[in-house]
């Protein structure tokens, strides 16, 4: 393809198919791109099948790719939006609270129950955590290593723990 100033026109471009004007060019570009979204959302399950096998089968040009749609403006946007999300998630907090104690304090992480809305991890021994209410939890001040008002607590959340409905 080869660019030819024409008096009429703001400019051509000539290839195989003839003279093309420059603003029919991006015509035809957008029309190929709605017909691609158009047939991606119509076969949506094939064109993920064909994409995962293609990845399978090029994993260097793969990684290539995801590298640099990583320095992208699109790229950055969908890792920030992805990055948001699972921050958000119970999971990814119960996985930092877990690496924070592991590294600054002596303590396991070994959870009895689930968490729930308003819940905080309670150390009944050094291994073990039972999550409890918040409001229980700050009721009485404790401290799991020199053992002050741990039976004191720990009595309160069984009566809690036996009462509640999530047993």
């Amino acid at each position: 393809m080869e660019f030819q100033n024409h008096p009429n026109t703001v400019g051509t471009i000539t290839d195989r198919r003839g003279s093309i004007p420059r603003w029919g060019l991006n015509i035809m570009k957008r029309n190929r791109t709605q017909y691609r979204h158009e047939y991606y959302l119509k076969h949506k399950t094939l064109e993920i099948q064909r994409s995962k096998e293609w990845e399978l089968a090029h994993p260097e040009q793969t990684r290539e790719n995801k590298k640099k749609h990583s320095l992208t403006k699109r790229g950055k946007e969908t890792k920030k939006k992805w990055t948001l999300k699972y921050k958000s998630s119970s999971k990814y907090k119960e996985k930092i609270r877990r690496d924070w104690n592991k590294r600054h304090r002596l303590l396991g992480f070994i959870p009895l129950n689930q968490p729930f809305d308003d819940s905080e991890a309670h150390h009944i021994d050094r291994t073990y955590v039972i999550y409890i209410p918040k409001t229980l939890h700050h009721s009485i001040p404790h401290n799991v290593f020199t053992g002050y008002n741990m039976d004191i607590l720990e009595d309160k959340i069984l009566e809690w723990f036996l009462q509640s409905p999530l047993v």
